[in-house]
């Protein structure tokens, strides 16, 4: 899958969370790069940064604290 293809897909999932489509874009290309970013940084792989941020992302949604 393409970095274009999983965005899109992000921005879907953000957009059920209730984001508006413009914020759900905005929003998946930042993830993407954060997930690029700690995936260098951290020696893990970009599905699992992009997973982790996925549910700091769903936590706050819910008005939680992300608890790894």
């Amino acid at each position: 899958m393409g970095k274009e293809e999983e965005e899109r897909q992000i921005a879907q999932l953000l957009q059920q969370m209730g984001a508006s489509q413009n914020q759900a874009v905005v929003m998946a290309r930042q993830l993407s790069k954060r997930a690029d970013q700690i995936s260098s940084d951290e020696g893990c792989s970009r599905f699992d940064a992009l997973r982790r941020l996925l549910e700091m992302v769903k936590s706050g949604r819910e008005g939680n604290a992300y608890e790894p």
